[in-house]
């Protein structure tokens, strides 16, 4: 065994004889799980508000350490995943990098609904994107699956076997984020009175 591989530099040293970022990291991704839960339970009622009949299992808290070998959060809710349809709204929380909150629709979902969404063309800055193709559950918006919208900038590709639409939220935005959430997902839910 080559043992250079394995020993330690000198800020790995200084990291693994300091307790405190360990702590403070642990103690962040419970407070993304206490905002969370909130948004969940504003999702809910929002949900309940319009009057859906279509039915969807209890909101969903995740969290894992290695998405691209970093921390991340999600919340999905509405979520009703099959191997031909989803209809799911996946707020998402991910190390180093942002928030987001995306629609995901697939299959007979996709059919009823993406033709009500507000005009691609309506959305006019960085922070919207658009993914109809590759990997249909990649979260990285820099990943090839995603085009960044920019109604002054050309077409985006909505054709495809699936459409997600996604708000990237900057993790500066912390105290405002369960807010831009519930918004973006107010506006999706009122053009959803197809379902």
């Amino acid at each position: 065994m080559d043992r250079s591989k394995i020993q330690l530099s000198a800020e790995e040293i200084k990291l693994v004889n300091n307790s405190a970022w360990i702590l403070t990291k642990q103690a962040i991704i419970q407070k993304v799980c206490l905002l969370f839960g909130d948004l969940s339970e504003q999702l809910q009622v929002e949900w309940a508000q319009q009057h859906f009949t279509l039915s969807t299992p209890s909101p969903k808290i995740s969290k894992g350490e290695l998405y691209e070998s970093l921390p991340w959060v999600v919340l999905d809710y509405p979520r009703i995943f099959s191997k031909e349809d989803v209809f799911a709204v996946r707020c998402f929380f991910w190390w180093a990098n942002y928030f987001s909150i995306t629609l995901h629709l697939k299959g007979k979902y996709r059919a009823m609904f993406a033709g009500n969404l507000p005009g691609i063309h309506l959305l006019t800055n960085d922070d919207w994107f658009v993914s109809t193709k590759g990997d249909e559950f990649s979260f990285n918006l820099s990943a090839g699956e995603y085009q960044p919208v920019d109604g002054t900038k050309g077409q985006v590709e909505m054709q495809g076997a699936f459409l997600k639409m996604t708000k990237r939220i900057p993790l500066e935005d912390w105290d405002r984020v369960a807010d831009i959430m519930l918004e973006v997902f107010q506006q999706w839910m009122q053009s959803a009175a197809v379902i």
